[in-house]
């Protein structure tokens, strides 16, 4: 199974379309793994399809769809010398949502469709391409968004728990962040050297009750 190293940047600069580019050629040329997360843009504002702006449209459709389409141009060329898997982070809003969340789960679909495709174009090369599709999972963003990021863990997790019997079915509870971090490195690994083209859900039962 792969080791993972975090590198951030700002998918919706210019500079740095280049900074992914100097990224997948100088510091992953032996890779054998690659994640293509996409950031949560989008994920917690609420707009109907006929109030919201297209500005925020397309913030939302920029960063979600258009970092990773980035990212994927500039990975895959990397990774054309040996063989390798790439997971892309979409979300289980990709197949259950909610109303008022018409661009982000617009954007997650459709990480889905470029999942295919360029799993498709590059299967002749070994190399595996998949959408991981989490649901809520207990992070520093989803605290924020809660207003309890300064709370105490207990109060936090107490709050979390009782949220969890209305809003999340199935195990009834958030995902762990290693959790998801585990699932996504044994996509990336060559423990299934058969699977590309798929979107894997990881809800917890969220996506079993229709969003």
């Amino acid at each position: 199974m792969p080791t993972a190293e975090r590198r951030t940047t700002s998918v919706l600069m210019c500079a740095s379309r280049q900074m992914c580019r100097g990224s997948s050629t100088s510091r992953w040329r032996n890779s054998d793994a690659s994640m293509s997360p996409s950031t949560m843009r989008g994920s917690h504002s609420r707009s109907r399809c006929t109030s919201i702006r297209s500005s925020e449209w397309d913030d939302v459709l920029h960063t979600n769809l258009r970092g990773v389409f980035f990212a994927l141009k500039y990975q895959i060329p990397v990774m054309m010398a040996g063989t390798g898997g790439v997971v892309v982070t979409s979300s289980s809003d990709a197949i259950a949502t909610l109303a008022e969340r018409g661009a982000y789960a617009a954007s997650k679909h459709a990480l889905v469709g470029l999942v295919q495709a360029a799993a498709l174009e590059y299967g002749q090369n070994n190399i595996r391409i998949n959408a991981m599709l989490p649901g809520t999972t207990d992070t520093a963003l989803v605290r924020r968004v809660a207003g309890m990021e300064n709370a105490p863990y207990a109060v936090w997790r107490a709050g979390a728990a009782e949220c969890a019997k209305s809003h999340m079915p199935g195990l009834g509870r958030m995902a762990n962040p290693e959790e998801i971090a585990e699932f996504a490195l044994t996509l990336a690994s060559d423990e299934h050297p058969f699977l590309t083209g798929a979107a894997l859900v990881i809800d917890g039962g969220k996506g079993a009750q229709g969003g």
